[in-house]
């Protein structure tokens, strides 16, 4: 019986997950109403309170299933190289979910993308290197710059559908940070 009702539970949010993925495609979030969302998603209002608050929470749902899965693979760097892969393998995400990370890019501020960025490409790219003749203020600087310019490098892959590979993404990625010439 547990199981059963695990599963309709996984059925009824993936449906709303749905439901606000369909809607987000023509308006923004903060502009859809629960009863808009119920409809669409073909459930009633007292099994979507029952599992949220407001489309928002839906919506954070939605980012925490594709953040978990892109950390999965996201493992920490040791290398240059492992850091390289690893931002292969970003690019990668980001255009085989480019759909719903599109939306992400519309519904969440740069700061929430670009600190995820800073966590998994340039801290580690910080130690593996050995930055430590760079002061704090040009550390805080140079991962503020790698953290926005790579969100709105994506950004701007993503939503004017650059004709690029996600190799091609990267190696601009690599170029632009030019990994190998920091290494003293």
């Amino acid at each position: 019986m547990y199981q059963k009702e695990n599963q309709r539970i996984m059925i009824s949010k993936k449906m709303m997950k749905d439901g606000l993925l369909s809607l987000l495609t023509k308006k923004d979030l903060n502009k859809i109403s629960v009863s808009e969302l119920c409809k669409v998603s073909s459930i009633n209002r007292s099994t979507f309170y029952r599992h949220y608050d407001t489309p928002e929470d839906v919506w954070e749902d939605i980012v925490r299933d594709y953040s978990k899965e892109l950390k999965t693979f996201l493992v920490k760097p040791n290398t240059i190289e492992d850091i390289q892969l690893s931002i292969d393998k970003l690019c990668e995400f980001i255009y085989q979910n480019s759909d719903v990370i599109r939306l992400s890019f519309r519904c969440h501020t740069s700061t929430d993308i670009a600190n995820e960025i800073i966590e998994y490409i340039w801290q580690p790219f910080e130690e593996i290197c050995d930055l430590k003749y760079l002061d704090e203020d040009t550390k805080h600087l140079t991962s503020t710059f790698v953290g926005y310019g790579m969100y709105h490098l994506f950004k701007q892959w993503i939503i004017d559908e650059v004709p690029k590979t996600p190799h091609e993404v990267a190696k601009i990625l690599y170029e632009i940070m030019d990994m190998k010439s920091v290494i003293k």
